[in-house]
């Protein structure tokens, strides 16, 4: 690829604001505090794509998005800690707890949605599970247990391959059985309730004739021929908040303590090292990747299936207000068009187009995390899978697997036009001529192939075999041997040229801002 065509990044990296290139960093060792194995996992910087949020300030009702979810209309519904959100992408309509009105939200402290096959929403409050009824405006109320006189909390609403809605409550385990409009709830019985105790049902997925259980007191197996309930010993009694399968079959076990996990029944669990131990959300998009809900930040986990994984991380920073919301992450949502909705404990929700999120912006100050000297980049070199960045002070390396930009020293203060790599030197185009960086010595020279190449802005350059081709602002072109160290031929022209390279076997073609211009080789 010729330096010209690498050019044409560079509009893309200094776009202000609009960012998603992943950089990695291997976090360290883990302590595994159940028995299985330890996979070591690149975790990355957190990854700078943009943001939209909606929170509090933009008309939620609490900064708190605890579940999310999209009608057939596709509106936005959220659920906080202080009412139920509908967001038809202007405005934000808010339903409050009123327990004492007929058909009345019972409590304003919403914390699981869900959609089933026939598009009626599922609301779980901490008081109870309802059923929003779309042409009164009102909430159904579903009682899960005899006991359930004041509400029991619904932690988790599943809606399994078969259009099976599950929950996840106080009660235990429950499933809507449609004939009756009605729930059935299954009590953890005989040596499954021995450490089970008061536990609640966190989270659910279901594979086949088993259904999993995230619990307070465990993984726990329902398996539905028999209506029986199994410890998996695996996990201990360890909290467990969010479970799901895979489309290979792994299940994937997010603790309240001790990290994630992938685990395929029957083996040992491998543990994926996070940052932080605590998991509050998984989530599988259309592409089959596993969005994580952290402590601090949202992590994605590629389905590639590289070992050892590779994780994205999706973290708010304080002076970036496209970043995702501050907080913990209890919630995920993939809307149809594409977006993506990741929810905070206390920043609401935020949300990314796909279209914006495959760019970066590569400045000054992104919190430390890419530190360019000058955030002018003027110059951009592409080799492999990395790039060198010509700016106003210098050049840098930046490999967009790291995430890393390593600044070349030797090169400080240099006022980089254009740049040329080849596989033993970069070649820099200046304010003050041309400079030859060698890089297996890391030797910089000032060269001085032509006095009219002296102390002139350097605004395009082209290898071709032996020869530099060169372009000088006010001076033209100049054509150099290498291997003679001079220039060979020139051609004045005035104006500036913005494009470079081959035409053919015979001929060089240059765009300039006089028209168009070519040369014999």
């Amino acid at each position: 690829m010729s330096v010209q065509q690498g050019e044409s990044y560079a509009d893309v990296i200094t776009t202000s604001g609009i960012a998603a290139t992943i950089g990695r960093v291997v976090i360290g060792a883990v302590l595994l505090l159940v028995p299985g194995t330890l996979a070591a996992a690149a975790v990355a910087n957190p990854t700078l794509a943009r943001f939209i949020r909606l929170d509090a300030s933009q008309g939620l009702s609490q900064d708190s998005a605890l579940a999310m979810a999209q009608d057939r209309h596709r509106f936005i519904w959220i659920g906080t800690q202080a009412g139920l959100n509908r967001f038809d992408g202007q405005q934000v309509k808010v339903f409050l707890a009123d327990p004492g009105k007929p058909g009345g939200l019972l409590s304003s402290w919403v914390t699981s949605l869900a959609f089933d096959r026939e598009q009626r929403l599922w609301v779980g409050t901490q008081r109870g599970l309802q059923r929003y009824i779309e042409h009164s405006d009102t909430f159904q109320r579903y009682p899960l247990s005899q006991d359930d006189a004041n509400g029991d909390t619904v932690y988790t609403l599943y809606l399994d391959d078969e259009g099976g809605l599950w929950v996840g409550s106080d009660a235990g385990l429950s499933r809507y059985d449609p004939n009756t409009d009605s729930f059935t709830t299954y009590s953890i019985t005989g040596e499954a309730a021995a450490d089970f105790g008061p536990g609640q049902v966190r989270a659910i997925s279901r594979r086949g004739d088993d259904v999993w259980l995230g619990t307070t007191a465990g993984l726990y197996r329902f398996r539905l021929s028999t209506q029986d309930f199994a410890a998996e010993p695996a996990f201990g009694t360890s909290a467990i908040n969010a479970v799901r399968f895979d489309a290979s079959g792994r299940l994937w076990v997010g603790t309240d303590q001790r990290g994630l996990f992938h685990w395929v029944p029957g083996s040992d669990p491998i543990a994926i090292a996070l940052p932080h131990p605590r998991v509050h959300a998984l989530y599988i998009d259309h592409d089959g990747d596993l969005w994580i809900g952290g402590e601090l930040a949202a992590y994605r986990l590629r389905s590639s299936r590289r070992e050892p994984p590779d994780i994205e991380s999706y973290a708010h920073r304080p002076r970036d207000p496209f970043s995702p919301g501050r907080g913990r992450v209890p919630s995920f949502m993939e809307a149809a068009d594409g977006s993506f909705w990741i929810g905070s404990w206390d920043g609401g929700a935020s949300w990314t187009d796909p279209q914006f999120s495959r760019v970066n912006s590569l400045t000054t100050d992104n919190d430390g995390l890419l530190p360019l000297r000058d955030p002018r980049v003027l110059a951009v070199a592409a080799e492999d899978k990395a790039f060198w960045l010509g700016t106003g002070d210098g050049v840098a390396h930046y490999d967009p697997v790291s995430g890393q930009i390593e600044p070349l020293n030797a090169t400080q203060g240099l006022l980089v036009f254009t740049l040329l790599a080849t596989p033993d030197a970069l070649w820099i185009g200046t304010d003050l001529g041309i400079y030859r960086y060698d890089r297996q010595t890391g030797q910089l020279d000032k060269q001085h192939f032509h006095p009219e190449l002296e102390n002139v802005r350097i605004r395009r350059m082209m290898i071709d075999g032996d020869r530099l081709w060169v372009f000088a602002e006010l001076v033209g072109l100049h054509v150099v041997s290498l291997q003679r160290g001079e220039s060979i031929a020139r051609h004045r022209f005035v104006g500036n040229v913005y494009f470079i390279d081959l035409l053919d076997e015979t001929r060089v073609l240059a765009t300039a801002s006089d028209g168009l211009h070519w040369f014999q080789r």
